[in-house]
């Protein structure tokens, strides 16, 4: 027997769970950061709740992460069930009643994300979810400086070239003009964008903005 809870509570309980399904699991580093930053988030997302499986000796068997802020959709973001406490269908449970929650607060779908692998995508299938977008993903990588005109003729199969010739090859350079800083609690970000179709590169004016911030989004299609 089992106990659903919704909560907002990240218990002790909680830590354990996501500790042993992060390690157990190969996880992509972007993937254990949502793990691992759960409780940080949960302090400034009003919207967000566990959905949680308790079994009867009051442990903690499944859990999920969910958001109702879309106006039109419930947003599943991750979640974990126990091996060391484990109940057969626990995760399936939670998303019987996620599908109850969706209903109750108006929702019109949900959004279940990726089906990153092929176990994930045949659990959420199973419930009826069906690919519905096309998504691309770039993540941003800080490394050492290089030089780029080196790193260039390094890789040329021969010949040379000067610096200038090197820069005369790049697309032509625009300065990026629509920005917009926004703060808020204390932290600074930026929000710009650019036409779909457009001849030019802002490459360096993005090298330096760059240069300011943790974490860098691209959205697009």
């Amino acid at each position: 027997m089992l106990e659903v809870e919704e909560g907002r509570a990240f218990t002790l309980a909680h830590c354990r769970l996501w500790s042993e399904f992060v390690g157990r699991k190969a996880l992509p580093q972007r993937v254990q950061r949502l793990f691992t930053r759960t409780a940080e988030v949960l302090a400034h997302a009003p919207d967000f709740i566990l959905l949680n499986a308790w079994d009867k000796n009051g442990n903690l068997a499944a859990c999920l992460l969910l958001d109702l802020a879309p106006r039109r959709f419930l947003s599943y973001l991750i979640g974990a069930h126990s091996r060391s406490y484990y109940t057969p269908y626990a995760s399936d449970l939670l998303f019987q009643e996620m599908i109850r929650i969706a209903r109750r607060e108006g929702k019109e779908f949900l959004h279940l994300g990726l089906g990153v692998h092929e176990g994930l995508r045949r659990f959420k299938t199973k419930w009826g979810g069906r690919p519905a977008w096309p998504y691309e993903m770039a993540a941003w990588r800080e490394k050492e400086a290089t030089n780029t005109v080196l790193l260039a003729l390094s890789l040329m199969p021969g010949g040379s070239f000067s610096k200038r010739e090197y820069l005369n090859s790049l697309p032509e350079q625009r300065r990026f003009r629509m920005l917009w800083e926004l703060e808020k609690e204390g932290r600074r970000s930026w929000i710009g964008g650019t036409a779909h179709f457009f001849p030019y590169s802002f490459e360096f004016s993005f090298r330096k903005l760059f240069e300011q911030v943790d974490t860098v989004l691209f959205e697009g299609r």
